[in-house]
């Protein structure tokens, strides 16, 4: 190794081989470093979606602890005393868990009008404005469970992406709808919770939200859109460095036509000539000089001339 420095220093390619190979080493380092962090986001947005759609299904730690919203429901003679508004329905609250959970059911609906069939003892804006909160909280589930769809297959689909690139286009279009829908079932199930829980405030109800919840859906936002640009940017540069191979290729491709036909034009205007020989005589050959003809020839050749132009003389 140290005749190798020596011997590269000596002829001034050391600087340029350890350039080159630190930049690989950069480069090596930063695709490391990317692949850690893609694979670090994807798994801790699919464990907090994973969070969210089994809360109020699972009667076990810390499952048990989660909820979008918990209020006061004494007043309302079917509901519990208090209650807790999961992703599959409405539970009790015991000892700071989710208890009683039943009457599950998907796109379970955070309104007490539907919850507990009636509309009496509950805040008037829950029966004025029913739909409202029935449909924002529905289209969430929907959106938050395909969501965790999405994501969850561009995770398996990055990991055999290690094996073969041909996934990256498949990872970015998941990822982009992932986050498209986190983002939209987020937002809806957020903007219903906040009213629902101002509603019940208003009207002197013990209200407040699960923050555990709300910290999931929008640490998943946050971890998909970084994920979205992040391996958007690397997908984007792979296809433009595509595009650039592929207009280069082409042009060579008719560079190389245009001198294939040049090359054959030229080939059959030389060949109509024969071949010409522009360098004079050949060292070894034998050059005769010119023997003059005998006189007689000359003679009769004088006379064919003549008697030609009597002809045309005549033909005249």
């Amino acid at each position: 190794m140290l005749g190798d420095d020596i011997e590269d220093r000596e002829l001034g390619l050391g600087g340029p081989r350890r350039g080159q190979k630190s930049r690989m080493l950069v480069v090596k380092a930063s695709k490391s470093l990317v692949r850690f962090i893609s694979i670090l986001f994807l798994a801790g947005s699919t464990l907090l979606l994973l969070f969210i759609v089994m809360s109020g299904s699972i009667n076990h730690a810390p499952i048990n602890k989660f909820y979008w919203l918990q209020a006061d429901t004494s007043n309302i003679s079917s509901a519990p005393a208090l209650s807790r508004w999961t992703f599959w329905g409405v539970c009790g609250v015991s000892g700071g868990k989710n208890v009683n959970c039943t009457d599950l059911g998907p796109a379970y609906p955070l309104s007490p009008v539907d919850n507990f069939h009636t509309k009496v003892g509950m805040p008037h804006d829950f029966v004025a404005n029913r739909s409202t909160y029935y449909y924002l909280t529905r289209f969430s589930f929907v959106f938050l469970l395909l969501a965790l769809v999405f994501v969850g297959l561009a995770m398996l689909f990055y990991l055999m992406s290690w094996v073969s690139g041909a996934f990256q286009g498949t990872i970015f279009v998941l990822i982009g709808l992932g986050t498209l829908l986190n983002i939209t079932g987020s937002a809806c199930q957020t903007a219903a919770v906040a009213m629902a829980k101002n509603k019940f405030k208003d009207d002197h109800f013990k209200a407040k939200i699960g923050v555990k919840m709300m910290a999931f859906a929008w640490t998943t936002v946050a971890l998909d859109i970084c994920l979205f640009f992040l391996l958007g940017s690397f997908f984007l540069k792979r296809v433009y460095n595509a595009h650039r191979e592929f207009v280069e290729l082409q042009k060579y491709k008719e560079q190389t036509a245009a001198v294939g036909y040049d090359q054959q034009g030229l080939d059959q205007g030389i060949g109509g000539m024969g071949p010409v020989n522009t360098m004079g005589p050949i060292a070894g050959d034998t050059v005769e000089d010119p023997k003059p003809e005998p006189p007689h020839q000359s003679g009769i050749k004088f006379f064919k001339i003549r008697r030609t132009h009597k002809s045309d003389d005549e033909s005249m």
